[in-house]
């Protein structure tokens, strides 16, 4: 693979990133009460459980859906299935991305703390605010080879798994 070819791979993985990045942030404007309640199930599931669920679901859906596109009848429910894993990925990314950009956003008065909505001037609110930090930080990391491309698939599996947990969790009706 040529240096140029290299280059055009980062480029188009980074604009994906930053594609899938801002859908997930549409998703959280859409979907704001269903994207709080999978923030609740980011906050109370541990991330390596959430992680290995993706792990496990994320291939087999893919898998699944590939074969079934690649079989005559199965055309149909295989790009229904695999609609759903992208809707699912982007649905869990909506949740996973402001749970990272939390992490590196800090307020001034209060050092290793998350930002505080008295510390906004810009009005946005602080939620969005990390989860479009980390956007960036995900498109940026995919320049990075191997290392930056393989923390944007842990991120991506975990944020599959955020949405299957959220997907099989009781709901109390309000």
């Amino acid at each position: 693979m040529t240096a140029v070819e290299l280059v055009t791979v980062e480029l188009a993985f980074s604009l994906g990133a930053a594609g899938a990045s801002a859908l997930a942030l549409l998703v959280r404007a859409l979907a704001p009460r269903a994207v709080a309640s999978a923030d609740g199930v980011a906050a109370t599931r541990s991330g390596v459980r959430r992680f290995l669920m993706g792990l496990f679901n994320g291939p087999a859906l893919f898998l699944l859906s590939v074969l079934l596109m690649k079989s005559g009848p199965g055309k149909v429910p295989g790009l229904i299935l695999f609609a759903l894993l992208t809707g699912l990925l982007l649905f869990g990314l909506a949740a996973e991305l402001p749970t990272l950009g939390e992490r590196l956003l800090v307020d001034e008065g209060n050092p290793g703390g998350p930002v505080g909505p008295q510390r906004n001037p810009s009005g946005i609110p602080a939620r969005l605010r990390a989860s479009a930090l980390a956007g960036a930080l995900l498109a940026v990391a995919l320049f990075v080879p191997f290392l930056g491309q393989a923390a944007a698939l842990v991120v991506l599996l975990r944020g599959l798994g955020t949405a299957v947990f959220w997907l099989f969790t009781r709901r109390n009706p309000d």
